[in-house]
């Protein structure tokens, strides 16, 4: 499998305010913009698995907001 690079341009507020995030929600911006992605990308059947993976992050204290 062959890892392809996505990126984008924020502004300097936007940036700040993805950092913030992160670093609330203890990831790399990486890893966030991956699982968006990833989420939009998903069929609407896996909605049922996304409910536990949602219960597994409350969980363990990562609470996407």
């Amino acid at each position: 499998m062959v890892n392809r690079v996505v990126a984008t341009k924020l502004t300097e507020e936007e940036h700040s305010k993805l950092l913030d995030l992160c670093n609330t929600q203890g990831c790399t911006p990486s890893a966030l913009l991956k699982e968006a992605i990833m989420e939009r990308l998903k069929p609407a059947s896996d909605a049922k698995k996304e409910m536990v993976s949602e219960e597994i992050r409350k969980f363990i204290g990562v609470v996407r907001k």
